[in-house]
């Protein structure tokens, strides 16, 4: 497939329709995700990655960003999460430099890793708006107030500003 990649519905609803093309009617919907993290990610061994679903899954959730069938992506996310902030570690108690069997100096190579990683997690932060940009166009609707007949009718009839 050529081009742009779509946007997703949820987020093209989210900021409004801005081109407004037609959204499809006709595409899937999935069950809403639960927050607890993957199976997978109860492992010790990932303890990051699942600090890193914690903090942000709830939200995405809450938005409506989040479905079950995304969990995947998000725990792909979380991983390489967990691997960006382990090559930084390792950056941090090793030196930016490493010696050579030869003794000469080169950049520690967990800076590229760290590279590599974190445009991983940028492709995916950008799928879940999750970066400035990416959030800047989305256009949230704030859940509906519930209606109190006894309020309206204190307010003469109408609706509370």
């Amino acid at each position: 497939m050529r081009g742009r990649k779509p946007t997703p519905t949820v987020l093209k609803l989210l900021r409004g329709n801005p081109g407004k093309r037609p959204i499809n009617g006709s595409e899937p919907q999935y069950d809403a995700a639960e927050p607890a993290p993957p199976e997978e990610l109860l492992h010790e061994k990932w303890a990051v990655a699942r600090g890193e679903w914690d903090r942000i899954a709830p939200q995405l959730i809450a938005a409506g960003i989040m479905k079950r069938i995304d969990q995947t992506a998000l725990m792909a996310y979380c991983i390489a999460y967990q691997h960006w902030i382990t090559a930084h570690e390792w950056v941090r108690d090793h030196g930016s430099f490493i010696r050579t069997k030869n003794g000469l100096f080169m950049a520690n190579p967990h800076f590229k890793v760290a590279g590599r990683v974190f445009e991983e997690m940028k492709t995916l932060m950008t799928e879940f708006g999750l970066t400035p940009s990416s959030r800047s166009r989305l256009k949230a609707d704030l859940p509906a107030e519930e209606f109190d007949p006894m309020e309206e009718f204190l307010n003469g009839g109408k609706a509370k500003a």
